[in-house]
């Protein structure tokens, strides 16, 4: 959409842990958040990535 991006979306995010990363950062952030819930938003394709998160990570389907 024209006139969204990832730092527009940031912007509305009230959380103060957020953090804009390069998809080629991506994996590795993840890694070393360990998280017990992971949630991917961004304005674009991130939508994309779920394949290779899920393969890189060993999440079950």
């Amino acid at each position: 959409m024209e006139g969204i991006s990832s730092q527009w979306l940031l912007e509305k995010i009230e959380n103060s842990n957020k953090k804009r990363i390069d998809k080629s950062e991506l994996i590795q952030e993840i890694k070393n958040q360990d998280p017990e819930v992971l949630v991917t938003m961004g304005a674009g394709d991130i939508g994309l990535e779920v394949s290779r998160i899920k393969k890189e990570l060993n999440y079950a389907h």
